[in-house]
């Protein structure tokens, strides 16, 4: 009966290890990777999707990501009593939302955040935003990891 369970343990251990090479492991980061365009610089509405290449970090991002661990933090100097102040990143020029932050009648200048995974396609992300008005909106990007 030892041999039958010894022999059971091993398969078990091989199924295991074979599973972990096929289900991608998080890689996460001491210290985030930044954007020198995502570092509070000021946008206005950007209603056109557009493209943040993977290669365009402080530190390019693989290739075969498929999931961002995403800090958004955005601030807008007039957002008290305004609505529709958001900024969005997602996967592709369609699906632009799938992580948002939203400084909707927040007193002015004070950040909103959202934190979250963010699926991506080959490490590349899109976004969009609105601002109450021109040049107001501060937004500040860190990625903490990925998949």
């Amino acid at each position: 009966m030892t041999r039958l369970a010894d022999m059971l343990h091993l398969t078990l251990e091989d199924l295991a290890a074979r599973v972990a090479t096929l289900v991608p492991q998080p890689v996460y980061f001491d210290e985030p990777i930044t954007h020198a365009s995502f570092d509070g610089d000021a946008f206005s509405d950007v209603g056109t999707s557009t493209k943040i290449e993977n290669t365009s970090w402080n530190k390019p991002l693989p290739a075969a990501a498929k999931a961002l661990l995403l800090e958004i933090a955005i601030k807008d100097s007039a957002s008290s009593g305004a609505s529709g102040v958001w900024f969005a990143v997602g996967p592709s020029s369609t699906y632009f939302y799938a992580l948002t932050a939203e400084a909707n009648d927040r007193p002015n200048d004070s950040y909103a955040y959202q934190f979250g995974w963010v699926p991506c396609i080959a490490g590349d992300l899109y976004y969009q935003c609105a601002a109450s008005g021109a040049s107001t909106l501060a937004v500040v990007l860190r990625i903490w990891g990925y998949v």
